[in-house]
């Protein structure tokens, strides 16, 4: 049986073939990744990842713990982004602070941010100290126990479940993220394909690690091996 992403390139050429993506698993159809579901929910804090350099990009995002059957499990919504070309670390900063405002009352409550900052022109402390200066303090991530590729995996594992559930969810107006999703590849080597992404291919990398960014810094050891079962009192067994 052919997927969705397949029947829209191939047969509808509605859509990036998708051979060589690393995301075919992500979909925008009905019941898929992108759901005005993803709208911020005030109770829950904010995570605030921003991926710094010439190109930036940045998203919020949340976790929600949510029933499936009898089980509790946990969901990523990213409800908003950011991104800019050449910008600035200050202004940069600025104007991702602009975004959580204007989309969720200013909250950040865990902005993190990558420890090299990628810039052309300044990396590491100084743009930290950049970031600092308009008030944006953002915890480095911490370093990857293995690869790139682990972030990468760490996100395909919210995308899609064995069992069809869907654990991220992006808002429709995230259009950069969801363009990203679809179109952010891997490497190729004398027409063969390697578990290892392109590079560079901007802007997709810089929302994609904006994302895997927050969450290595969310789980720094990988996602947990759940789901549980939520606890039900005695009374309602016996």
């Amino acid at each position: 049986v052919a997927s969705a992403a397949t029947v829209r390139s191939d047969y509808l050429c509605a859509g990036p073939q998708p051979k060589g993506l690393w995301f075919p698993e992500f979909s925008e159809d009905a019941g898929g990744n992108v759901t005005e579901e993803a709208e911020y929910i005030p109770g829950l804090p904010v995570h605030a990842p921003i991926d710094s350099g010439n190109h930036t990009g940045g998203v919020l995002l949340q976790f929600e713990n949510v029933q499936d059957g009898e089980y509790e499990v946990e969901r990523v919504r990213v409800f908003a982004e950011y991104y800019s070309k050449g910008r600035g670390a200050r202004l940069a900063a600025t104007e991702y602070q602009e975004v959580a405002r204007q989309r969720c009352d200013g909250r950040m409550d865990r902005p993190t941010t990558d420890p090299a900052g990628k810039a052309s022109t300044a990396v590491g402390p100084v743009v930290l100290g950049e970031y600092a200066a308009v008030g944006f303090r953002p915890e480095p991530w911490p370093s990857y126990p293995g690869s790139v590729r682990q972030g990468l995996n760490l996100i395909s594992s919210y995308l899609c479940t064995a069992t069809g559930r869907r654990d991220l969810i992006i808002h429709p107006r995230c259009k950069r993220l969801i363009d990203a999703f679809k179109h952010y590849e891997r490497k190729r080597l004398r027409g063969e394909y390697l578990d290892e992404p392109a590079d560079p291919q901007h802007p997709y990398e810089d929302m994609i690690d904006a994302l895997r960014g927050g969450l290595h810094a969310a789980y720094p050891e990988g996602r947990r091996p759940e789901p549980k079962l939520t606890r039900v009192p005695a009374r309602q067994v016996f």
